[in-house]
């Protein structure tokens, strides 16, 4: 009897695993490029892989530890010390890098606390493996039978840091946006350890099923399902808005346009932007419509107006003109919210921006119309600087 309860047991225990595991592998092969930076999408692909590898090691653990298998010692607690090592640092230390990607941060430019961040999860790397000699975090006995350790406190206690940093930055920023839908992606990031820790918590009490690990599946489910959503109207790479989004705000506008309520399209693009990708690379390049995209956003927000990625380097942001009733200073405080963000992100080069614009007050009138006009005089903009180089106006 008590066999076949554990029996039973076991392959619960191994089904939920591998729904886990099933789910976490249609989610990697619809990781695609559009998801976010290059940098976004490897960090994002790393923690997927990770996971799994986790997942087959606690399946190996628990089955020896049910009897179902007849291993060394030694073999499982090296599976049990990567289950450790993965679900208690590796797992935490991807999140975090993931998730300050996603804020518009690259952890990797600030290599003095990206190594001080590192340091607590190779100590729990160092541990884990090290217990399989000294039993620091768990001991097996030669039944196969597992014992914490003096020292499982602290494997416990140290991914819960990573996962709150990670919930107060994203709450920190949504406090300061006024993009609703930025506010939204960033909560789903900030409610990502909610799950996990009711799992944790289960575990606890109920040692016979793998609470953590369905748990963890949940909250990078909603964080892909919630990428996925606003990539609809949305563009990955910036968060702004995408051409489709663009194209139906514009149509709401001259709808509603008139002599009475008139508004201006801007449209601009990243004075040789190609230069900058040729020069530094597409990932240097990537960032650098980052940051245009928040500059942009942060010029735009206080005149509740629209900004999107209009294609390539190019932007199109719509404020009515009740609201910005002089273009040409509003595109002079561009340039210096750009020049602010090449300053606070530590650019070797300034990022500048051409810039036309043209007034719509006529109600039904045609978009392409407008598109062609702000065009024109964007490139009469770009045409009036020579080509320059960003290492010619660099700060």
């Amino acid at each position: 009897m008590e066999h076949a309860l554990q029996s039973d047991y076991m392959i619960v225990y191994l089904e939920i695993l591998a729904f886990c595991f099933l789910v976490l592998s249609v989610i990697y092969f619809n990781v695609h490029r559009d998801l976010g930076t290059e940098q976004e999408v490897i960090a994002f692909k790393w923690m997927l892989r990770v996971f799994m590898i986790a997942l087959v090691s606690d399946a190996i653990t628990h089955a020896q530890y049910r009897g179902f298998l007849n291993l060394p010692i030694p073999v499982i607690a090296f599976c049990y010390a990567t289950y450790m090592f993965i679900f208690s640092g590796l797992l935490s230390l991807l999140w975090l890098v993931f998730a300050e990607m996603r804020f518009g941060y690259s952890p990797f430019e600030h290599k003095k606390a990206f190594i001080l961040a590192t340091i607590p999860i190779l100590l729990v790397g160092f541990f884990s493996y090290a217990s399989i000699f000294t039993g620091w975090f768990f001991t097996f006995d030669a039944e196969g039978v597992y014992q914490r350790g003096p020292l499982w406190i602290y494997q416990t206690f140290v991914p819960y840091v990573y996962f709150l940093f990670t919930t107060l930055h994203a709450l920190y920023l949504a406090s300061r946006t006024k993009s609703r839908i930025r506010k939204r992606a960033l909560y789903v990031i900030a409610s990502f350890v909610i799950f996990p820790t009711l799992g944790a918590m289960l575990q606890m009490f109920v040692g016979t099923h793998p609470f953590v690990a369905p748990s963890t599946v949940i909250s990078i489910f909603l964080v892909f399902l919630s990428i996925q959503s606003n990539m609809i109207n949305h563009d990955a790479l910036t968060g702004i808005g995408n051409r489709k989004s663009c194209d139906q705000y514009l149509e709401a506008m001259v709808m509603k346009a008139g002599p009475q309520n008139p508004f201006y399209l801007y449209m601009a693009d990243i004075d040789a932007f190609k230069y900058i990708n040729d020069t530094y690379g597409h990932v240097e390049g990537d960032q650098a419509l980052r940051i245009t995209a928040q500059a942009l956003r942060e010029s735009v927000e206080p005149y509740h107006g629209f900004v999107s990625r209009f294609g390539g380097d190019e932007f199109l942001f719509v404020l009515e003109k009740e609201n910005n009733s002089d273009p040409e200073a509003f595109i002079r405080s561009i340039g210096r919210n750009l020049e602010r963000a090449c300053r606070r992100e530590g650019l070797s080069y300034t990022l500048q921006l051409s810039i036309g614009y043209t007034e719509c007050k006529t109600a039904g009138a045609r978009v392409s119309d407008l598109l062609e006009e702000a065009d024109k005089v964007l490139y009469k903009a770009k045409a009036g600087k020579g080509g320059v180089r960003p290492s010619e106006f660099a700060g």
